[in-house]
Protein backbone atom coordinates (compact mmCIF):
# COMPACT_ATOMS: atom_id res chain seq x y z
CA UNK A 1 0.00 0.00 0.00
CA UNK A 2 1.30 3.43 -0.88
CA UNK A 3 2.56 5.64 1.94
CA UNK A 4 0.19 8.46 0.92
CA UNK A 5 -2.81 6.13 1.24
CA UNK A 6 -1.67 5.11 4.73
CA UNK A 7 -1.44 8.76 5.76
CA UNK A 8 -4.94 9.49 4.40
CA UNK A 9 -6.40 6.53 6.29
CA UNK A 10 -4.61 7.51 9.50
CA UNK A 11 -5.96 11.06 9.15
CA UNK A 12 -9.47 9.73 8.47
CA UNK A 13 -9.40 7.72 11.69
CA UNK A 14 -8.52 10.80 13.74
CA UNK A 15 -10.93 13.21 12.02
CA UNK A 16 -13.79 10.78 11.48
CA UNK A 17 -14.13 11.93 7.85
CA UNK A 18 -13.66 9.23 5.26
CA UNK A 19 -12.19 10.49 1.96
CA UNK A 20 -13.85 9.35 -1.30
CA UNK A 21 -10.57 8.46 -2.98
CA UNK A 22 -9.86 5.51 -0.66
CA UNK A 23 -11.39 2.21 -1.68
CA UNK A 24 -12.80 -0.37 0.70
CA UNK A 25 -10.08 -2.81 -0.41
CA UNK A 26 -7.38 -0.29 0.50
CA UNK A 27 -9.01 0.15 3.90
CA UNK A 28 -9.10 -3.61 4.48
CA UNK A 29 -5.46 -3.91 3.45
CA UNK A 30 -4.54 -1.13 5.89
CA UNK A 31 -6.44 -2.87 8.70
CA UNK A 32 -4.72 -6.19 7.97
CA UNK A 33 -1.34 -4.43 8.09
CA UNK A 34 -2.27 -2.80 11.39
CA UNK A 35 -3.32 -6.14 12.87
CA UNK A 36 -0.13 -7.82 11.64
CA UNK A 37 1.90 -5.04 13.27
CA UNK A 38 -0.09 -5.52 16.51
CA UNK A 39 0.49 -9.26 16.36
CA UNK A 40 4.22 -8.83 15.88
CA UNK A 41 4.38 -6.51 18.89
CA UNK A 42 2.09 -8.80 20.98
CA UNK A 43 -0.59 -6.06 21.19
CA UNK A 44 -3.62 -8.02 20.08
CA UNK A 45 -6.19 -5.27 20.58
CA UNK A 46 -9.26 -4.78 18.39
CA UNK A 47 -9.23 -1.82 16.01
CA UNK A 48 -12.20 0.02 14.51
CA UNK A 49 -12.71 0.08 10.79
CA UNK A 50 -12.68 3.69 9.58
CA UNK A 51 -15.31 2.77 6.93
CA UNK A 52 -17.95 0.99 8.96
CA UNK A 53 -16.94 1.54 12.60
CA UNK A 54 -16.96 -2.22 13.29
CA UNK A 55 -14.39 -3.61 15.65
CA UNK A 56 -11.96 -6.13 14.13
CA UNK A 57 -9.45 -8.38 15.77
CA UNK A 58 -6.74 -10.90 14.96
CA UNK A 59 -7.48 -14.31 16.46
CA UNK A 60 -4.83 -16.71 17.63
CA UNK A 61 -6.00 -20.34 17.46
CA UNK A 62 -3.87 -23.06 18.98
CA UNK A 63 -4.44 -26.79 18.70
CA UNK A 64 -5.61 -28.42 21.90
CA UNK A 65 -6.89 -31.71 23.24
CA UNK A 66 -10.42 -30.41 22.64
CA UNK A 67 -9.66 -30.08 18.90
CA UNK A 68 -8.35 -33.64 18.85
CA UNK A 69 -11.36 -35.05 20.72
CA UNK A 70 -13.66 -33.17 18.34
CA UNK A 71 -11.90 -34.58 15.26
CA UNK A 72 -11.86 -38.13 16.62
CA UNK A 73 -15.56 -37.96 17.43
CA UNK A 74 -16.30 -36.41 14.04
CA UNK A 75 -14.39 -39.18 12.24
CA UNK A 76 -16.17 -41.85 14.27
CA UNK A 77 -19.63 -40.40 13.57
CA UNK A 78 -18.82 -39.92 9.88
CA UNK A 79 -17.56 -43.49 9.49
CA UNK A 80 -20.63 -44.83 11.30
CA UNK A 81 -22.89 -42.80 9.02
CA UNK A 82 -21.17 -44.14 5.88
CA UNK A 83 -21.38 -47.74 7.13
CA UNK A 84 -25.14 -47.32 7.48
CA UNK A 85 -25.48 -45.99 3.92
CA UNK A 86 -25.16 -42.24 4.60
CA UNK A 87 -22.86 -39.75 2.93
CA UNK A 88 -20.61 -39.19 5.98
CA UNK A 89 -21.58 -35.55 6.50
CA UNK A 90 -22.30 -34.85 10.15
CA UNK A 91 -24.00 -31.81 11.66
CA UNK A 92 -21.71 -29.75 13.88
CA UNK A 93 -24.31 -29.70 16.67
CA UNK A 94 -24.47 -33.49 16.68
CA UNK A 95 -20.70 -33.69 17.19
CA UNK A 96 -20.95 -31.13 19.99
CA UNK A 97 -23.75 -33.11 21.68
CA UNK A 98 -21.70 -36.31 21.54
CA UNK A 99 -18.66 -34.49 22.95
CA UNK A 100 -20.75 -33.06 25.78
CA UNK A 101 -21.99 -36.59 26.53
CA UNK A 102 -18.40 -37.97 26.43
CA UNK A 103 -16.54 -35.31 28.38
CA UNK A 104 -18.96 -32.67 29.59
CA UNK A 105 -17.02 -30.16 27.50
CA UNK A 106 -17.41 -28.79 23.98
CA UNK A 107 -15.74 -26.36 21.63
CA UNK A 108 -17.37 -22.96 21.47
CA UNK A 109 -20.48 -22.65 19.36
CA UNK A 110 -18.70 -20.74 16.60
CA UNK A 111 -18.44 -22.21 13.14
CA UNK A 112 -16.13 -25.21 12.99
CA UNK A 113 -14.42 -23.65 10.00
CA UNK A 114 -13.07 -20.94 12.30
CA UNK A 115 -12.10 -23.48 14.94
CA UNK A 116 -10.49 -25.78 12.35
CA UNK A 117 -8.93 -23.58 9.68
CA UNK A 118 -6.32 -26.31 9.11
CA UNK A 119 -8.56 -27.91 6.43
CA UNK A 120 -9.61 -30.77 8.72
CA UNK A 121 -13.21 -30.77 7.49
CA UNK A 122 -15.19 -29.78 4.43
CA UNK A 123 -18.72 -28.32 4.42
CA UNK A 124 -21.51 -29.96 2.47
CA UNK A 125 -22.13 -28.17 -0.80
CA UNK A 126 -25.86 -28.54 -1.30
CA UNK A 127 -27.29 -28.71 -4.76
CA UNK A 128 -30.83 -29.24 -3.50
CA UNK A 129 -31.81 -25.82 -2.16
CA UNK A 130 -35.20 -27.08 -1.00
CA UNK A 131 -33.57 -29.10 1.78
CA UNK A 132 -31.76 -27.10 4.45
CA UNK A 133 -28.67 -28.93 5.75
CA UNK A 134 -26.45 -26.15 7.04
CA UNK A 135 -23.67 -27.03 9.44
CA UNK A 136 -22.89 -30.46 7.98
CA UNK A 137 -19.24 -31.36 7.53
CA UNK A 138 -17.15 -34.36 6.54
CA UNK A 139 -13.59 -35.00 7.78
CA UNK A 140 -11.01 -34.45 5.06
CA UNK A 141 -8.10 -36.79 4.34
CA UNK A 142 -5.81 -34.24 6.02
CA UNK A 143 -8.06 -34.14 9.13
CA UNK A 144 -8.08 -37.93 9.35
CA UNK A 145 -4.30 -38.15 8.94
CA UNK A 146 -3.69 -35.53 11.63
CA UNK A 147 -6.14 -37.09 14.11
CA UNK A 148 -4.40 -40.45 13.70
CA UNK A 149 -0.94 -38.97 14.26
CA UNK A 150 0.35 -39.41 10.71
CA UNK A 151 1.11 -35.76 9.86
CA UNK A 152 2.32 -32.63 11.65
CA UNK A 153 0.85 -29.16 11.12
CA UNK A 154 1.45 -25.64 12.49
CA UNK A 155 0.39 -25.61 16.14
CA UNK A 156 -0.92 -22.05 16.05
CA UNK A 157 -2.52 -19.99 13.32
CA UNK A 158 -3.59 -16.36 13.22
CA UNK A 159 -6.86 -15.40 11.57
CA UNK A 160 -8.09 -11.99 10.57
CA UNK A 161 -11.37 -11.29 8.82
CA UNK A 162 -12.01 -15.01 8.24
CA UNK A 163 -8.64 -15.64 6.60
CA UNK A 164 -5.42 -17.17 7.87
CA UNK A 165 -2.81 -14.41 7.97
CA UNK A 166 0.07 -16.25 9.63
CA UNK A 167 0.99 -19.48 11.36
CA UNK A 168 3.56 -20.66 13.86
CA UNK A 169 6.79 -22.23 12.71
CA UNK A 170 6.33 -24.88 15.41
CA UNK A 171 4.59 -27.92 13.92
CA UNK A 172 3.00 -30.72 15.92
CA UNK A 173 1.32 -34.02 15.35
CA UNK A 174 -1.67 -34.75 17.55
CA UNK A 175 0.60 -36.97 19.64
CA UNK A 176 2.49 -33.91 20.86
CA UNK A 177 -0.29 -31.54 21.86
CA UNK A 178 -0.12 -30.30 25.42
CA UNK A 179 -1.96 -32.56 27.92
CA UNK A 180 -2.63 -35.34 25.38
CA UNK A 181 -2.09 -38.99 26.22
CA UNK A 182 -2.40 -40.18 22.63
CA UNK A 183 -2.51 -43.90 23.39
CA UNK A 184 -5.26 -43.41 25.97
CA UNK A 185 -7.32 -41.38 23.49
CA UNK A 186 -6.84 -43.99 20.76
CA UNK A 187 -7.93 -46.75 23.15
CA UNK A 188 -11.04 -44.71 24.03
CA UNK A 189 -11.71 -44.07 20.33
CA UNK A 190 -11.68 -47.81 19.60
CA UNK A 191 -14.36 -48.47 22.26
CA UNK A 192 -16.96 -46.08 20.82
Amino acid sequence: MEEITKKIIDAAIHTGEWPDEISLNECRQWMAEQKLADQLTEQNKPIKCPCCEQSNNMYKITLSIRNLRFMLRHIWLSDRDMKSGGDGYINYKEIQAKLREDTGSVLSSYSPMTKFPWDFMAPRIDTDHKVKRDGCFIPTKRGREWARGHISIPETIYMYNGSVTDYSKHVVSCKHIKDVNFQELMDEYRTW
